[in-house]
């Protein structure tokens, strides 16, 4: 398991997905009035905070990719659930996006990319190169089956 490269592509994309859940900005908006912090788990308005739910959806991609990091003797199960995560990641940093740049809210604000959200989309290449892998080993079982 921990010879083949998809184990550490999944590894430092489970690693990147994680970072926002440890306190690491998504983005900050900055008005003439005041400043917007949004981490994973709350939005910070000076000194009144909101609750919001980007911590479920990338809590739930961690444990997607968790699973898909030991379920490494079913190569199609991995696969299925390596695209989910994917695609729940693309999800979420879509979603992430659009509430920064096309909000109508936001659109005289100066905004800033916070690490948390930069990791996120470094996460999705990783995940990306990490499913190549597992075609790579399924291509190499499928030519040693033909052989015998």
């Amino acid at each position: 398991m921990l010879q083949r490269i998809q184990t550490i592509f999944f590894t430092l994309a489970l690693v990147c997905i994680a970072l926002p859940l440890f306190g690491s900005a998504l983005f900050t908006l900055i008005n003439d009035k005041s400043e917007i912090i949004v981490d994973a788990f709350k939005v910070t308005r000076g000194p009144h905070t909101q609750n919001h739910f980007f911590w479920i959806v990338i809590v739930l991609t961690v444990l997607l990719l968790t699973i898909t990091l030991l379920t490494y003797k079913n190569r199609k199960l991995q696969m299925k659930l390596g695209w989910t995560s994917f695609l729940l990641l693309f999800v979420l940093s879509s979603w992430i996006a659009v509430t920064i740049f096309f909000n109508p809210d936001f659109a005289k604000t100066e905004k800033s990319l916070g690490f948390g959200f930069i990791a996120l989309i470094v996460a999705l290449p990783l995940i990306y190169f990490g499913l190549r892998g597992v075609k790579k080993d399924q291509a190499l079982i499928d030519s040693l089956n033909r052989l015998r």
